[in-house]
């Protein structure tokens, strides 16, 4: 088919068409603009056409939609393949301040509507924003985990396995049960954790969700007034840094178990273990939210068998 004949079923740029966005004052033959360019570079057709409308008298006519809305959507296709195959993903830490710097009540609808975001990259780098936050005690860091989990959730099928999904999923819920004991949801913390626990039974059965279903279940008992229970959990956590032979795992286990002596009144103890862990200048975020649990354990009378909420 000649280039002439294809410009006249539409599926070019054609001198025409050319000629009324130039009396249209969309274009100039000095400059067309970077969509004429882009045609002209990626189409040996549109390519023709605009030299031939760059060498020809300027011409009058009425534009009309159909004379550059298939060059427009072909153009457009071919961006964005360009764009999806050259162009390198932002920064996970990048995404992550650009959600956090909206309101709260804005970033679950960035979340949601924003599918760059739904990649393991960021739900990590909102894992560690929860993690900051939690170890501040924040009221932030259950909102925060639960955008992680809601981006988890959204990551494109296929393009991680499943099993890998669910892994990211249940981090991010743990995370969130975590959070909500911070605000005072003992009850509800432990019902995200069980939901947490289902998911952990079919994922791929990560480390970081190994560790965070351990140090859970210690916050949780915890906060229902179970201290044994809580070192007991702690010394799980250094049984798994000794079978990973993670050595940041044993400190982090370390200084929680010192938190939690050092928060039941017993300091030699807590000294003892804090100094086996001399090098780890910063403590796990297990500790902020222990510290938090404390605090409103002690303002609404919460132990054993009471209610919160």
């Amino acid at each position: 088919m000649s280039a002439q004949a294809a410009e006249s079923r539409g599926e070019h740029l054609s001198v025409d068409a050319l000629r009324r966005m130039e009396e249209a004052g969309l274009l100039s033959r000095k400059d067309p603009g970077p969509f004429v360019r882009h045609l002209g570079e990626t189409c040996p057709t549109c390519a023709a056409a605009i030299a031939r409308w760059r060498h020809s008298e300027p011409g009058a006519g009425e534009l009309q939609p159909e004379d550059y809305e298939p060059a427009i959507r072909r153009a457009l296709d071919r961006v964005s393949e360009q764009l999806r195959a050259h162009v390198p993903e932002a920064d996970p830490r990048n995404e992550v301040d650009r959600v956090l710097r909206l309101a709260p009540e804005e970033r679950l609808a960035l979340v949601t509507r924003d599918r760059r975001l739904a990649r393991p990259g960021v739900v990590e780098a909102l894992f560690a924003a929860a993690r900051l936050l939690l170890a501040h005690a924040s009221p932030e860091a259950a909102e925060v985990a639960g955008l992680a989990e809601a981006l988890a959730l959204r990551i494109p099928t296929g393009s991680i396995p499943l099993a890998v999904q669910l892994d990211l999923v249940a981090e991010a819920t743990l995370l969130r049960s975590q959070g909500e004991l911070v605000l005072g949801q003992p009850n509800v913390a432990a019902r995200t954790a069980l939901a947490a626990q289902g998911l952990a039974h079919d994922s791929a059965g990560s480390p970081s969700v190994s560790v965070e279903l351990i140090a859970t279940g210690a916050l949780l008992a915890w906060a229902f007034a179970h201290p044994e229970d809580t070192l007991t959990g702690w010394k799980d956590l250094h049984h798994l840094a000794r079978q990973l032979q993670d050595p940041a795992l044993r400190a982090h286990a370390l200084l929680a178990e010192a938190a939690t002596y050092a928060l039941l009144g017993d300091l030699p103890h807590a000294l003892q273990l804090r100094a086996q862990a001399a090098d780890i200048q910063v403590g796990p975020h297990w500790i902020g939210v222990m510290e938090a649990v404390a605090g409103w354990a002690a303002q609404k009378g919460w132990g054993a068998g009471g209610e919160v909420n």
